[in-house]
C-alpha cells in the first residue's frame, strides 16, 4: 500500500519546488487508475497526507490547499 512505502522511505517521492515547495509528491496505480498523494516531511517523519487523487488537475488543487 501506498502509505506504507511512503512510511518506510518518504524521500522517494519527488520534491516540489516553487509554489510547492516543501512538499512531496508520488504516484500510484489503482484499478488502472493513476493517482497522486502529496505529503510534507518535517524532521524526519511524514506530516499527514495533504492531498491524494487523480493526476488531473492534482497539482492545481494542491496550489489551492496552499493557498
Amino acid at each position: 500500500m501506498i502509505y506504507d512505502e511512503i512510511a518506510i522511505d518518504p524521500y522517494a517521492g519527488s520534491q516540489k519546488t516553487g509554489d510547492l515547495s516543501g512538499m512531496w509528491a508520488r504516484g500510484f496505480n489503482y484499478a488502472g487508475t493513476t493517482y497522486r498523494i502529496a505529503y510534507e516531511i518535517e524532521e524526519n517523519m511524514v506530516i499527514p497526507v495533504l492531498l491524494c487523487g487523480t493526476h488531473e488537475n492534482f497539482y492545481e488543487q494542491l496550489k489551492n490547499i496552499r493557498g
